[in-house]
């Protein structure tokens, strides 16, 4: 059944991951081949989300790309070729978050695009 799946799988070119991602990886706007996400902890709005070749990203990740309503509907998160993302780690566009090739992000890592205004109500 396995071998059968795979040679399903291998026909569509969105969905050169391994079996294990195989359901994960259609669901995203675009993920390239060789690409691995071990136990995500969440991931929200995978239809703005790209992810390049050959990038891990490690255990309990969450990634996020929601746009505000102010935005009019547009945001992306890109993780471009050879990226490792570590455990732990939060990664959140409401607008654009683009990660260049070749880059390393460490354990409990937190990016995002978003701020939270601060007012003194005193």
């Amino acid at each position: 059944m396995k071998k059968l799946l795979y040679k399903i799988l291998k026909k569509f070119d969105s969905c050169k991951v391994s079996l294990e991602n195989h359901n994960l990886a259609c669901r995203f706007k675009f993920m390239g081949a060789d690409s691995v996400i071990i136990s995500p902890l969440r991931i929200q709005g995978h239809d703005n989300i790209w992810i390049g070749n050959h990038v891990s990203i490690h255990n309990n990740t969450w990634l996020a790309s929601l746009p505000l309503t102010s935005n009019k509907g547009k945001s992306i998160l890109k993780i471009e070729d050879n990226c490792v993302i570590g455990d732990f780690c939060h990664i959140w566009s409401t607008k654009s978050i683009i990660i260049h090739k070749n880059v390393l992000i460490a354990n409990f890592v937190y990016i995002s695009d978003n701020l939270h205004c601060f007012e003194d109500i005193s």
